[in-house]
């Protein structure tokens, strides 16, 4: 794949990512559950040997779901196509995103109800 086609795909990928956290958080305050929302994002690139990248992917959740069996055969697939084509390390990015929030203080209309009645 062209790198501009990539770079596209990875920005799109990124925004994406970015929109549903940005709903998360502001659906975490319309709950007035919580206060005082902070994001932060860091995003980082990484370049991996071959058997470290393989490794890191039979990790993910969509590998693991996998028989044992289909696992093994997909990554050992992967490593001769990767020999074949002289791929020795393959580079990454990543996007690690925090939200923290203050937990609001609640006062619902029963307990503050019974607050007054026992005045």
């Amino acid at each position: 794949m062209q790198f501009s086609r990539r770079l596209h795909n990875l920005s799109r990928e990124v925004l994406r990512k970015e929109e549903s956290l940005s709903k998360f958080g502001q659906a975490a305050i319309k709950s007035r559950r919580f206060k005082d929302l902070t994001t932060e994002q860091l995003t980082w690139e990484a370049t991996h040997s071959v058997d470290d990248y393989l490794t890191l992917l039979s990790t993910s959740s969509l590998c693991i779901k996998l028989e044992r069996h289909k696992q093994k055969a997909l990554i050992a697939d992967l490593k001769k196509v990767l020999a074949r084509n002289g791929i020795t390390s393959i580079s990454v990015s990543y996007l690690s995103a925090l939200q923290v929030a203050q937990k609001a203080r609640i006062c619902n209309g029963a307990s503050l109800a019974n607050k007054f009645a026992t005045q």
